[in-house]
């Protein structure tokens, strides 16, 4: 079952959401490792994603994707909508189970029991914000966001360490269905006849799905 953040939102649309964002993870993960590794079969596979990445952002318009290409990597870049990391705090951030610091540069520079010096910092927050949290239900995870050159926040999602659970896949669910979904548009699908057949071992398939377990939707 969803947390508060996520329960004005139905079933449908978290389970929706639920369903493609994961699977959008996986494949950007190999996209930018074909990419590292210079495969030749690559810019087939980036022109190919980049046509699900806007449908992505047209399924879930509260939420922006991108991807930014280097000589050596191909980084999913995630937006969200907010006007301040204040508001994006005050909106979401704050409101995940399990807080236990915050700091602008840096991980744990204010535990949150330190309530006059964590309240400063909230106040003193602009440009970057990084954000902890430890729950008996959801475990440990960690938040960084910063404050984009076109007004809007980037989280930092890494494939490799988020799941359903943690913190920074909730709060991109919060805001992804904030405006709603456009159920005609087939993300999963897609993605899962994506390719990469030969790229994950069965021991990295089997922690993957581990890591995606259907806990969340208790």
């Amino acid at each position: 079952m969803a947390d508060d953040l996520l329960s004005k939102y139905s079933d449908e649309d978290v389970a929706e959401f639920m369903e493609d964002f994961p699977e959008f993870l996986r494949v950007s993960s190999e996209i930018d490792r074909y990419y590292g590794n210079s495969e030749y079969q690559i810019e087939g596979y980036v022109s190919e994603f980049e046509v699900i990445l806007a449908d992505f952002n047209r399924k879930y318009k509260g939420i922006v994707l991108k991807l930014k290409k280097k000589v050596d990597s191909a980084e999913l870049k995630v937006f969200v909508k907010e006007n301040s990391l204040k508001d994006f705090f005050a909106n979401s951030a704050s409101r995940i189970k399990g807080l236990s610091s915050i700091g602008l540069k840096n991980f744990g520079e204010i535990e949150v029991s330190n309530t006059v010096k964590f309240a400063a910092m909230i106040d003193q927050i602009i440009n970057s914000l990084f954000i902890s949290y430890s729950d008996v239900d959801y475990g440990t995870s960690n938040v960084a966001a910063f404050l984009a050159k076109n007004g809007i926040i980037e989280i930092i999602i890494d494939p490799r360490h988020s799941s359903q659970n943690s913190a920074d896949f909730r709060i991109a669910a919060f805001y992804a269905l904030s405006t709603g979904v456009d159920r005609k548009i087939n993300i999963h699908s897609k993605l899962s006849s994506f390719g990469f057949f030969n790229v994950l071992n069965e021991i990295e398939k089997r922690e993957w799905l581990e890591k995606f377990s259907p806990r969340f939707m208790e």
